[in-house]
């Protein structure tokens, strides 16, 4: 088990998610609802779509879908090619630093 803690001198490193958990599916009026494109983050899909108002739906985007954008998944799976075989590990715990008790919450 790998534990990252938070606040430490050691700088965190994400955890590795593979293409199937890592994206929710992008909601927006006007994108096609036969068609099931990544959410990218900053307010775009990850084949580079841009629109007011899109947000990431509570469902996971999945490759898998007969509908999947195929440049969505190209994507996808350029990314996850990037990421180092020896990092892809599963059993990462994240500990956050005690708080003191007596430090103001902000």
């Amino acid at each position: 088990m790998i534990n990252i803690f938070a606040g430490s001198e050691h700088a965190p490193r994400p955890v590795y998610l593979p293409v199937n958990r890592r994206w929710e599916i992008a909601e927006a009026e006007g994108l096609p609802e036969d068609v099931s494109h990544a959410y990218a983050y900053f307010g775009d899909t990850l084949c580079g779509i841009q629109m007011d108002g899109m947000s990431p739906s509570p469902y996971r985007w999945t490759t898998a879908h007969e509908g999947t954008c195929q440049d969505c998944k190209a994507a996808a799976e350029a990314i996850d090619c990037r990421w180092p075989q020896e990092k892809r590990d599963w059993d990462v715990q994240v500990i956050a630093p005690a708080m003191d008790p007596n430090s103001p919450l902000f």
